[in-house]
């Protein structure tokens, strides 16, 4: 009867019969034989339990280690089948279709380093394996060597002909790869976009947190990381950070488009976290925020005063504790919408400079002409 398949890549990565021990007990063999049926049924839960049983008796066996990372991976527990897999290799160096199977379990698991160090331990065994090669060619994707991605799927590709449906997802991941290659040098902002309009959740969001670790103020990224929430249903935690990204980046039009009609939709989804001033203004409680900060020290606390004063319509006294804040973000972007309100169209232009904000009065939200026109 034929093995039954691990469906990692459309590649059937099965555990040759003839590598299980001829003196097994009799059990073990009858046991491993009714998983893989059970696998073939697509009955994966009973065909793990089938690989447990006879694991009892054969603990080392890898595998049977292989047959219940199968099983777990066909359900969906990928994280419960690496170290099956790697029990397997383990204790089979050579095996390589384990190998293979703990490949594709780790680009499941988005560890994509490892994920290609072990495709290429498969194809040290199985080589130009056009299955592994592909692989290959998506770990290396997943960690953006994407030069090494295109050789290899090229290699691929050449590998694949006479396969259609393989060659077919090559070409795609090719094509792909290319789009994201040739914007290599956009800003991360902008590779998020090309992942979000694509339908890569995974990828946009890996992308904003990129460039959040190296502008972890960054309203625009915020923003879009709210977003990537909203899209994935996690509402509370979206409205948190799209009014955190629109306080930063009041002029950025995603966010606030995003902020608005995740507003409308869900209101009261945004908890607030008490005693925590940046939460309070951000969930519009700024008469609090302002009290809890009466006595603040330090550029951002001062400046996050600022703002919670400024959304009371208290204009003076915000502008002094924004004029205080310097250089801050929310700060600079803010006292030069005060500006603008207040007529100092030549004090707003040269503030507006030094935020690196093109905004004017005519873009600010509403909510906040509203507020300040008094």
């Amino acid at each position: 009867m034929r093995t039954a398949l691990l469906l990692t890549l459309l590649l059937a990565f099965v555990a040759p019969r003839s590598a299980l021990a001829v003196d097994a007990p009799p059990t073990v063999a009858a046991l491993l034989e009714q998983g893989r049926e059970a696998l073939e049924r697509k009955a994966y839960s009973q065909a793990e339990q089938l690989f447990r049983k006879a694991l009892e008796q054969a603990p080392a066996d890898p595998i049977l280690h292989n047959e219940v990372g199968v099983a777990l991976f066909q359900q969906g527990a990928y994280a419960a089948a690496q170290p099956e897999f790697e029990k397997a290799t383990g204790g089979d160096p050579n095996f390589a279709h384990a190998w293979a199977n703990l490949a594709e379990t780790l680009r499941r698991l988005r560890q994509f380093r490892q994920a290609a160090v072990a495709y290429s331990r498969f194809l040290g065994l199985e080589k130009g394996d056009r299955y592994g090669l592909f692989g290959l060619g998506l770990a290396f994707e997943g960690y953006e060597a994407y030069d090494k991605a295109l050789q290899t799927l090229g290699i691929a590709s050449r590998a694949a002909q006479g396969d259609s449906k393989l060659l077919a997802r090559i070409n795609g991941a090719l094509r792909r790869i290319r789009e994201i290659a040739a914007g290599g040098k956009q800003s991360p902002v902008a590779r998020g976009d090309a992942h979000l309009a694509a339908g890569r959740l995974v990828d946009a969001m890996a992308a904003y947190e990129r460039g959040l670790r190296e502008k972890p103020d960054d309203g625009v990224l915020i923003a879009r990381r709210g977003l990537v929430m909203a899209i994935r249903g996690d509402f509370a935690a979206a409205l948190v950070e799209l009014r955190k990204g629109v306080l930063l980046a009041p002029e950025e039009p995603v966010g606030r488009g995003a902020l608005a009609m995740v507003e409308a939709e869900f209101p009261s989804q945004a908890p607030v976290a008490a005693g925590e001033p940046l939460e309070l203004v951000l969930t519009d409680r700024a008469a609090l925020a302002k009290k809890e900060l009466s006595q603040a020290e330090g550029p951002a606390l001062v400046a996050l005063r600022g703002e919670a004063t400024l959304r009371l319509g208290l204009v003076a006294a915000a502008k002094g504790d924004l004029e205080a804040a310097k250089d801050e973000r929310i700060a600079t972007a803010a006292l030069a919408e005060v500006l603008d309100l207040e007529g100092d169209a030549t004090g707003a232009k040269a503030q507006r400079a030094r935020a690196k904000s093109p905004v004017g009065a005519a873009d600010l939200p509403v909510w906040r002409r509203s507020l300040l026109r008094k």
